[in-house]
């Protein structure tokens, strides 16, 4: 092939001399750089058809390593699903539970705020009478120490004459 390549370029040189007026030369170099150039271009492609293959090997080897593992985990999920059902009807009386838990909670935040509302009435009640109390002490607490500060003046002398009275 690589002989009628470089006869047929020679042929074809003739042409152009007689078509352009140029001259151009075809050499055993020129045949030798053709074989040189396929040789290059041969070791190039089998780099990269080996290349190419030992990848396309490895997607295989890693296709196939997940094909079992996906297999694994099926049989896994397969096994696991008891287990997972348990728990779904787990989950689902739990979810009744606080349900139910959340109504008599609600329930009783509204009896506890209709008593926090009572006893901050009576609170305030109590507070009012307190401060009334604390405002007639206020008052009476002069008129007992006058009382106190008389009493204390009483002598047994006055006893006698209250007697004679």
């Amino acid at each position: 092939m690589f002989k009628f390549i470089h006869q047929s370029v020679e042929d074809k040189v003739i042409e152009f001399r007689e078509v352009h007026r140029r001259i151009s030369y075809v050499t055993p170099t020129s045949y030798l750089e053709l074989l040189s150039m396929y040789k290059n271009i041969l070791s190039q492609k089998r780099t990269e058809n080996d290349t190419a293959r030992n990848r396309l090997t490895k997607g295989l080897e890693v296709l196939a390593q997940a094909a079992i593992e996906v297999d694994n985990m099926q049989k896994k999920l397969e096994e696991d699903q008891p287990i997972l059902e348990r728990t779904q009807v787990e989950v689902e009386q739990k979810k009744k539970d606080i349900a139910e838990q959340t109504i008599v909670a609600e329930k009783t935040s509204a009896v506890v705020n209709v008593e926090a509302e009572k006893a901050a009435k009576q609170e305030a009640e109590v507070k009012e009478v307190k401060d009334n109390a604390d405002a007639t002490l206020g008052k009476a607490l002069p008129a007992l120490d006058a009382a106190v500060a008389k009493v204390k003046k009483i002598q047994v002398n006055d006893f006698y004459e209250l007697k004679q009275v």
